[in-house]
């Protein structure tokens, strides 16, 4: 049997990745679909089928959506993008296809960092607080990247970054972490962990953020550390002791070598993992897939090739390298 699966922001850099990692001529037929029609020739060799939509910030978004999935008989959709992961859950009682999306209230508490630092009360950053610490790190609560990340010694350079940055309306201040950015990708179901992929960022995109640290990176390690998974697990669990759903999630070291959460990315694969996913032939796409389609929630899927590097440079294929 051939499944139908739509991937939306196809044209992006985790829609590319994403489209690369489930592209299978035998069992799966991929329909892509993005707002930027240039962007989508990145995914023709892998696609069989591509759609021009509008953005998700259009009111008539849901309704490219679905009819596409109509047109195409699509059996499960992917999305990569935060604002269309909002949108779609907001509106999943118009999808007539599979999706696994977290509940929409935890959705809503995870793309709010300002609000998951609350519901979260550990393995968090501490608020700003330049008596306890000699930098706080200063962010948007809100998207993806790094917006707005920047490094302050004093509030009044604080103000002038705020200043700077206007289409920020909402600021996050919080312990500056100076330690390892690690990257965990989580597959649950019914608070059980499926299958797993972690990642330390060890260089960063440039300009990806005016802070130089974000989660662009162009060299990861692959790692697996069972402290690490812990913590993010934990935390996944404390949104939601059955939690299920696809999680991004990261975190960075204190002064001190302990991890602590920096954000939950709901319902999305982070954008180096897929690409490592590729390389090293470990697809968590295809596992959801197969999972959900199937109903089949028993097996485990474990990764290899611990210690192994992705290097990525703009205009250049990603290599892996021991």
């Amino acid at each position: 049997m051939k499944y139908n699966i739509l991937v939306l922001s196809a044209g992006g850099p985790a829609g590319k990745a994403l489209t690369k990692c489930i592209s299978e001529k035998e069992n799966i037929r991929v329909v892509c679909a993005d707002c930027n029609l240039t962007n989508l020739e990145f995914v023709a060799p892998y696609s069989d089928k591509n759609y021009v939509i509008v953005s998700a910030t259009n009111k008539n978004y849901i309704n490219d959506v679905c009819n596409i999935i109509k047109k195409e008989k699509i059996d499960f959709l992917f999305a990569q993008n935060d604002k269309e992961i909002e949108v779609l859950s907001a509106n999943r009682d118009k999808l007539t296809c599979k999706y696994f999306l977290p509940e929409h209230s935890i959705i809503k508490i995870c793309q709010d960092k300002e609000f998951l630092f609350k519901v979260l009360t550990h393995n968090i950053p501490e608020p700003g607080d330049f008596k306890k610490h000699k930098y706080v790190w200063v962010r948007s609560t809100k998207g993806a990247g790094g917006k707005g990340s920047y490094k302050s010694d004093n509030w009044t350079n604080i103000e002038v970054w705020k200043e700077l940055n206007p289409e920020i309306k909402d600021w996050q201040v919080s312990e500056y972490l100076p330690g390892k950015n690690v990257g965990v990708d989580i597959f649950m179901k019914d608070g059980k962990v499926l299958a797993y992929f972690m990642k330390e960022r060890l260089k960063y995109l440039p300009g990806a953020s005016m802070s130089g640290v974000t989660g662009s990176a162009d060299i990861i390690k692959i790692i697996d550390n069972k402290l690490i998974l812990d913590i993010a697990v934990d935390a996944l669990r404390t949104l939601d002791l059955k939690i299920s759903g696809v999680f991004g999630v990261d975190l960075k070291e204190d002064s001190e070598g302990v991890f602590k959460i920096t954000e939950i990315n709901p319902g999305r694969f982070l954008t180096s993992s897929l690409i490592a996913f590729y390389l090293i032939g470990y697809s968590m796409p295809k596992f959801v897939i197969y999972s959900i389609l199937s109903n089949n929630y028993d097996k485990y899927n474990k990764y290899k090739y611990v210690d192994y590097k992705v290097i990525r440079q703009v205009d250049s294929l990603p290599r892996l390298i021991k």
